[in-house]
This record gives C-alpha cells, sequence and structure tokens, in this order.
C-alpha cells in the first residue's frame, strides 16, 4: 500500500457505461492518503437522468471509499457539473464524505497551482503519477 497526503480523483462519471470502476478500485485497493479530493463528476447524474445505468462495480466503487473514511481518510466532494445536485447538500457529510461548496476557498485553494492538471485525475497509471506529485 502507497501512502501519499492528498491524491485528487476527477471525472469517473460513475452511472455511465464507459466508466472505468474496476480500475478506480483498482487504484484504490493499493493507493491510500490522508485526505481525498473527489473533484467533480464524480457521479454522472446527467446520464442517470436519461437511462438508469449503475452496475455492482459502481457500488463496490461507493463502498471502498467509504471503507477509507472509516480507516479514518478523510474524503471531500466538491461537486463538478455533471453531480450538480450534491450542491444542495454542500457542507453536510454522507457517511463521513464531506461535500463541499464549489469554490469554497477552504477546499478549491489548490486549484489554481495545480492548473488544469487536476482536471485530468482519472484512474490507472495518471492518477498514479498525478498522485505521487502529493506525497
Amino acid at each position: 500500500m502507497r501512502q501519499y497526503r492528498t491524491i485528487w480523483i476527477s471525472d469517473i462519471h460513475l452511472g455511465t457505461r464507459g466508466c472505468k470502476a474496476d480500475f478506480l478500485i483498482d487504484f484504490l485497493r493499493y493507493n491510500d492518503a490522508d485526505t481525498i479530493y473527489l473533484v467533480g463528476d464524480i457521479i454522472d447524474g446527467w446520464r442517470l437522468k436519461r437511462s438508469w445505468y449503475w452496475p455492482q462495480t459502481h457500488n463496490d466503487v461507493v463502498q471502498k471509499v467509504l471503507r477509507k473514511v472509516r480507516k479514518g481518510t478523510r474524503v471531500v466532494y466538491v461537486p463538478g457539473n455533471h453531480d450538480e445536485w450534491l450542491r444542495d447538500y454542500t457542507l453536510l457529510q454522507f457517511g463521513g464524505v464531506e461535500v463541499a461548496q464549489r469554490g469554497h476557498p477552504r477546499y478549491c485553494r489548490w486549484t489554481p497551482a495545480l492548473g488544469a492538471a487536476w482536471r485530468r485525475v482519472r484512474c490507472g497509471r495518471q492518477a498514479r503519477a498525478l498522485a505521487g506529485a502529493a506525497r
């Protein structure tokens, strides 16, 4: 298990057929952090409104994140445009996952320093490489 201070994950789009949930589960299995930021479009509410698609692997992602919270990882969910419905629940916690206000300085002060790189944090090798930058 590799340990990091912070991991940023973005644009997973749970609820779509193109989501690579297996890769994310694998990434979370072998990487841990003090804080994980789920930065927008983790759940694709737009797609789910049109057509419901939620296989077991998408449940497994949610369970893996909640397990990390129970083991002491701080998880902050910053809603994006595809999961904008979560903005109605900002400053609340679900299973220990904090739902942050979009653009709230407490959660987003690091975005200018990272530039476009934070938007590319995804499953697989690229996520490992970017997570390694936050060690």
